[in-house]
Formats: C-alpha cells, sequence, structure tokens
C-alpha cells in the first residue's frame, strides 16, 4: 500500500515500533522499524507545522530488549520543533566519530538547499552529517541520511555554499 512512498528526498511520517528480534525472535544487533502507518508530508504542510508546545509522552522505566542493543541511548531526547534542543558540544549521546554540523537560519532557500544537497550527494565519505535549522532559541536539529567526506576540498564546497562560520567538523 505504501510502495510509492519510500523513495530518496520524500518526507514521510511514520508510527510504528522499532525491534531488534530476527524472524525466530531472537534478539540481534540490527534494529528494525515496523512500520503500522505511514504518510507523505508536502512542502506546504511542513511549512505550514505549528509546534503545540506538548511533550511526547515518554515510556515508563522498564527497558525493551531494543533499548538495551542500541546502547540504551535515552528515548524521548528528540530535539524538533517545540523541544529544547541541545548544542552539538553538549550532546548526550556518546560518540567518538566527528560529525559535521552545517548550520542554516533560513530553511525555505530552496536554491541553497539544492546546492547543499548536490555538494554532500557529490562527495559522500564516512562523516555524519546534521543539519542545524532556524535561530538558535528555535533551532531544530537533523541527522542526515547521508555521511559525507571531511576532506578540504569538500569543506571548501561547502563553505561556498552556507559560509565558513556555519559549517563546523566536531
Amino acid at each position: 500500500q505504501t510502495a510509492g512512498l519510500w523513495e530518496r528526498d520524500r518526507v514521510v511520517l511514520c508510527r510504528g515500533k522499532i525491534s531488534a528480534k530476527d524472524r525466530e525472535g531472537n534478539i540481534g544487533e540490527e534494529l528494525k522499524l515496523l512500520v503500522d502507518d505511514a504518510r507523505e508530508i508536502t512542502a506546504e504542510q511542513a511549512q505550514a507545522y505549528v509546534a503545540t508546545g506538548r511533550r511526547q509522552k515518554l515510556p515508563g522505566q522498564k527497558r525493551s530488549a531494543a533499548a538495551a542493543v542500541s546502547g540504551g541511548r535515552p528515548r524521548g531526547t528528540f530535539t524538533g520543533p517545540g523541544a529544547a534542543a541541545t548544542a552539538p558540544s553538549q550532546s548526550k549521546t556518546p560518540s567518538t566519530a566527528p560529525r559535521l554540523y552545517v548550520r542554516l537560519n533560513d530553511s525555505s532557500n530552496q536554491e541553497l538547499l539544492m546546492s547543499l544537497k548536490q555538494v554532500l550527494d557529490g562527495n559522500q565519505g564516512s562523516t555524519e552529517v546534521v543539519l542545524v535549522l532556524g535561530p538558535a532559541d528555535g533551532k531544530q536539529i537533523i541527522k542526515l541520511p547521508v555521511k559525507c567526506s571531511t576532506e578540504e576540498t569538500t569543506l571548501a564546497k561547502l563553505r561556498d555554499v552556507v559560509g565558513a562560520p556555519n559549517l563546523i567538523v566536531q
């Protein structure tokens, strides 16, 4: 029913569960997203989104097998619209690999977004890319599914697109 939704660069709202069990019911190392419901979010819907200010209810203290496999990262740490965002230097997720942070104050600039996408797609590597959107008091943090190279030529291209102060490898 949702075969047409699963395409690159398509924004999809999903409801479901995360599982670490394989077909036999044994817990493995790979997490799976089991989607019960999915629908496309149009650009107009995304632009018209207004945060309600309500925080999502956190599950009880009982830890699931999936949480144990995923390293026990606390649930409910998503920093989406309406939530208090964590600065990159204060990230609560332990990580030894560097990340590339790209700040965009105006995420409605389609030309800028397409230029950024072209540079990232053309310079794939092993470094996670995190977009920081909006002003500091209402920022939204989005981890991109693409990984990028941090070679100096790639970083120079990215600086040309977003500006040197808006690019941090950390």
